[in-house]
């Protein structure tokens, strides 16, 4: 995975209203690389509605577990602007 990919962390899709989320991806369009993480059924549903605009080609969903609480307090401490940014050895911690 390319330096500076951007990853969604669908479970906050709803902090943010859908023009902020697609001003977002359109500021981070260059990574070329979209990761939906994580979420319920629903949350990964709004969030494709949210970016029906983007070509599918641009996205990767990822399917992962994140049961252990100190996981999730480590995520959302890097939560920002709807992205956070994971170096590959993170993002492999976290789909193992």
């Amino acid at each position: 995975m390319a330096p500076g990919t951007c990853v969604l962390l669908v479970e906050h899709a709803e902090l943010l209203s859908a023009d902020k989320l697609c001003q977002e991806i359109d500021n981070a369009k260059e990574s070329q690389h979209f990761i939906f993480i994580g979420g319920t059924s629903t949350e990964n549903r709004r969030a494709l509605q949210v970016f029906a605009n983007i070509d599918e080609s641009w996205c990767r969903k990822i399917e992962i577990q994140m049961p252990l609480e100190r996981r999730r307090r480590r995520l959302f401490g890097h939560f920002t602007s709807g992205f956070i940014g994971l170096t590959d050895v993170e993002l492999n911690e976290l789909t193992r």
